[in-house]
This record gives structure tokens, C-alpha cells and sequence, in this order.
């Protein structure tokens, strides 16, 4: 049986890396909040939430934060009860005697996506084989398809589970979000956003994530590097990449800028073995040494080499810093 749990990390004087949010000057009490929602969708919306103050229903009672304390929010996605109750049967059909009735469920979960991710972890250990089989492959596609939500340090990926989470100034908070609608003022209007809909709120100064990351001779256009960063339209993303790569076939190094003399341009036209991005489905991207990109359509970060043949053998990495500043 599961618990929710209340984590509380109070501040001290001294501001640390991965800590110095906490350190910036709190807004005016009583002024409207900038705020960013991320949308199921992938959408954003930019506005102000009016100051006042956010309840959650924990563990330990009942908490209510003022506003212009929060730095970000996550709605779980199994978080309402409703929702809660069809996917535990859509689980429990998994089991049942009828072929047509394992399936529907199946298909059912799939659609559910990330409302049915938390509780297809808990049927992928179940004792029963057909449950356990059909969840763990469900499982699999969902994170195949949804790298983000296996990077820990994504503060936006979603929230799995039945806890929100909220993160103030002074303490981390799972529990129950009272709010059933977060109504934010925009340049288009007044708008009024269910909770359903919302993954993840960044409330206050707009936040800039900053990751590292190697690549090798092996990570081409068929073995991409996940980043874990889902970025939309307005983002701007800076990168920056240096090393070398040994190919010992050809006999020739290369680094992030690539090589048109030994590998041509067979990727989007781009250096081969050159370091390229991708944002989704979308087209590939030079990165190469250095590169500022302004998004401009929503979906995972991927990085990769521009190169898709096959690699006989390969020495060395590239390392490549990538920051993503939010509008």
C-alpha cells in the first residue's frame, strides 16, 4: 500500500548549485505572478495567475501557499479519482478469461498515455503473466515514445502517479491540489485552465536549464541521444560542443563541425558526422561546434551524429552543453 508523502527541504544562507532559485528575491506580495503552463498537448501559455494562495491537501493536513512563493507545480496525471477508477479496471481486464477483452483493454491504455503510465509500473510486477506481459509492453512504449519522464532531473517531465507536487520557496509539498481550474490573465484574454490539462507550471522569474551531454562514434542518425528536454515554439536553445571521434575504418578524426571531404552530406545536407539536433519528427538541424536555435515547434530534444551508415569502430566523444531558456 501506498503512502503520499509530504518532503519539506527548508533553505539555509548559503546559495548552491541546483539551488539558487531559492535564493532569488521573492515577487511583491499582492502583484498578479508571470507564469508558464505546459499543456498535456505540448502547448504553453504565458500570462500572470493573480496573487492569492494554492492549497494542497497532504498527508499532514491541509497547506495553503501564497502564490508569489511558488516555483513550479506539477499536476499528476492519475491524480483524479474518476480517471483513477477506469484505469484500474482497464488493469484488471488485462487478466480477464476473454481475448476481445484483454485487447480492448489494451488499446484503452495505450490511449491513456501518461494518466495510465503510473499504474502500468505497478501491473508490469504483477503475478499474473498475461497482466504482466501486456503491461510491460505498454510500458515500453510509452517510455520509448516519452524519454523525458525517465530523466529525474526534468522538473517538467509528467508527473506520474496520484500526487501533485508542489515546490515553494522554502519546501517541496505532494499532495492534492484544491484547484480544479487555474485561471491566468493574457495578452488574449482571460483564460481558465482545467488541471487536467496542465503538466507543469513555472510561476515567477522564467527558468533556464542547462545539461551536458557525450556522444560516441555509435550515436548516428539510428541511435540519437535522448536529452529528456521537451521544448515548444518561443524556446531558444543555446549549444555549445567540443572532443574529437576516432573512425577506424576510415583512418580520420572528425569533431562537432564534421566533415564533408571523408562523409559527404548524406544528412539533411549537413557535415557528415557533424554533431545535428532534432526536435521531434521534425527536420534535422546543424549544431556543430556552436549554435543558437529559436524554436518553433513543439516536441523531445534529440542530438545526434549526422551520419547513417554503419560504424566499424570509433574512439573518443563529443561533449556537448545544451542551455534551453524558456520565454
Amino acid at each position: 500500500m501506498r503512502f503520499p508523502a509530504i518532503a519539506l527541504l527548508l533553505t539555509v544562507c548559503a546559495c548552491t548549485i541546483g539551488a539558487a532559485s531559492l535564493c532569488e528575491e521573492p515577487p511583491s506580495a499582492g502583484r498578479p505572478v508571470k507564469t508558464v503552463l505546459l499543456l498535456s498537448d505540448g502547448s504553453r501559455i504565458v500570462g500572470q495567475m493573480e496573487a492569492g494562495t494554492l492549497a494542497v491537501d497532504t498527508a499532514f493536513g491541509r497547506l495553503e501557499v501564497p502564490v508569489d512563493q511558488v516555483l513550479r507545480l506539477r499536476v499528476a496525471r492519475c491524480s483524479d479519482a474518476a480517471t483513477r477508477r477506469e484505469i484500474a479496471a482497464l488493469v484488471r481486464d488485462l487478466s480477464s478469461q476473454e481475448f476481445a477483452t484483454r485487447e480492448r483493454a489494451t488499446v484503452e491504455l495505450r490511449k491513456r498515455g501518461d494518466a495510465a503510465a503510473g499504474m502500468l509500473r505497478e501491473a508490469a510486477e504483477s503475478a499474473d503473466p498475461e497482466v504482466r506481459s501486456r503491461a510491460g509492453k505498454l510500458l515500453d512504449e510509452y517510455e520509448a515514445a516519452h524519454p523525458e519522464t525517465l530523466a529525474e532531473e526534468n522538473v517538467e517531465a509528467p508527473l506520474l502517479g496520484e500526487e501533485d507536487e508542489l515546490v515553494t520557496r522554502r519546501f517541496t509539498a505532494r499532495g492534492r491540489l484544491e484547484a480544479a481550474t487555474f485561471a491566468v490573465k493574457t495578452e488574449y484574454g482571460d483564460l481558465r485552465i482545467p488541471r487536467s490539462k496542465v503538466v507543469f507550471a513555472s510561476l515567477g522569474t522564467p527558468r533556464t536549464i542547462s545539461r551536458d551531454f557525450t556522444l560516441a562514434g555509435e550515436n548516428t542518425v539510428h541511435k540519437p541521444v535522448a536529452t529528456g528536454i521537451r521544448v515548444s515554439p518561443g524556446d531558444c536553445i543555446k549549444f555549445a560542443a567540443s572532443g574529437s571521434i576516432y573512425f577506424e575504418d576510415e583512418e580520420e578524426t572528425c569533431t562537432p563541425a564534421g566533415n564533408t571531404d571523408w562523409w559527404g552530406q548524406e544528412v539533411a545536407g549537413h557535415p557528415g558526422n557533424a554533431l545535428i539536433g532534432r526536435i521531434g519528427n521534425g527536420p534535422y538541424f546543424l549544431v556543430g561546434e556552436s549554435a543558437t536555435v529559436r524554436v518553433t515547434r513543439s516536441g523531445p530534444l534529440q542530438l545526434c551524429l549526422a551520419y547513417s551508415g554503419s560504424v566499424g569502430g570509433a574512439q573518443g566523444k563529443y561533449e556537448a552543453k545544451v542551455v534551453v531558456e524558456r520565454p
